[in-house]
């Protein structure tokens, strides 16, 4: 028997995506999949970029003894002028960068045929200059954290990020998760769902990253920029999850706790931790943790109960107001808690 959302959320749905997946697993195994709206296979993963990838690929080099999370930045990246800031600080949002900045600003407007490393240049050229400021509560949730940690990212494989993404999503089998690169389509763009460009010039995209600062990088980018579907992001979870039970995953089990454990009050090291806008709802608890994608996305693991939920979707209304981000807080809530305690779960 099919899921049947109450009249309110019911609304809710209609009012705040053009498309919504969600697909509950329990053991390892999915026992709720349903879908509502546009139905096509590839979604715009916004900030789950972070944990996906960036996070993920960090945990391996962390495995590997290439860095500590008390490690300074400027022991890895000498141009670094605060001699003060740690790789552990940057993961867990306590460093003192601003939240948001627009690139486009200082780096201009992305031309076609353009390199991508010389962006990625300019970008460290930007950070470099960048004032941080610690506040009496340090936590602050900023994308700048994660451009610096794509920066330590190349420096600590050798290589662009295009090319770490490319042998880790392979390492992992996640066979279509991607980047757009050079803000084209990777596959052939009726199988992406829409969304709708921040800046109300790239309306309707389809295959063209919503975040206007990736769009700025060339599609590819530390904090966003990757394209999925529900089986992969489905895949990268039980990565986690076999990691958890100390079952063969891709990570030493201790490896994935220490990244996972709560360190502040929102954060572990890169993952969000259960507080975080309260967006799982029942699923809600000490042992929750997982990410959100501002185009409407978001995974939330409770491995300790042996449930984990992902939900693809794109947002009718992209702008970031105080009105609309609390609106679609309380839809992810009780879309969340409505699934789940349908399955009694």
């Amino acid at each position: 028997m099919a899921f049947q959302p109450s009249r309110s959320l019911q609304k809710q749905i209609s009012s705040q995506v053009t498309s919504l997946r969600a697909e509950v697993l329990v053991g390892g195994k999915v026992v709720f999949d349903q879908s509502w709206g546009e139905k096509k296979e590839f979604y715009d993963l916004a900030s789950l970029t972070k944990v996906i990838f960036t996070t993920t690929a960090l945990m391996r080099k962390y495995e590997e003894g290439s860095f500590k999370f008390s490690d300074r930045i400027d022991q890895h990246l000498p141009w670094w002028q605060d001699s003060d800031l740690r790789v552990g600080e940057l993961l867990q949002h306590t460093s003192g960068f601003k939240y948001w900045l627009p690139l486009e600003n200082e780096l201009g407007k992305w031309k076609k045929g353009e390199e991508l490393s010389s962006r990625h240049v300019q970008l460290a050229k930007f950070l470099r200059v960048q004032t941080l400021k610690k506040k009496k509560d340090p936590v602050l949730y900023s994308d700048l954290d994660f451009w610096l940690l794509g920066i330590l990212l190349e420096k600590l494989y050798q290589k662009p990020l295009m090319n770490i993404w490319q042998q880790l999503s392979s390492d992992l089998g996640l066979r279509r998760t991607h980047f757009c690169l050079e803000n084209k389509p990777y596959y052939n763009h009726t199988r992406y769902n829409k969304s709708t460009g921040i800046d109300g010039q790239r309306s309707a995209l389809r295959g063209v990253v919503q975040d206007d600062n990736t769009y700025c990088l060339g599609g590819v980018a530390a904090h966003a920029g990757l394209f999925g579907n529900m089986k992969d992001l489905n895949q990268w979870a039980l990565e986690l999850r076999k990691s958890y039970l100390g079952s063969k995953g891709f990570f030493k089990q201790d490896t994935l706790k220490k990244f996972i454990k709560k360190r502040n009050r929102s954060w572990g090291y890169g993952f969000m931790r259960e507080n975080w806008n309260y967006s799982a709802g029942s699923l809600q608890g000490p042992d929750t943790f997982g990410h959100l994608g501002f185009a409407g996305c978001s995974a939330w693991l409770n491995l300790k109960r042996d449930i984990i939920v992902n939900v693809l979707a794109h947002k009718k209304k992209p702008e970031s107001s105080p009105e609309s981000v609390l609106q679609y807080k309380e839809f992810r809530h009780q879309l969340h808690t409505e699934i789940l305690e349908s399955l009694g779960l």
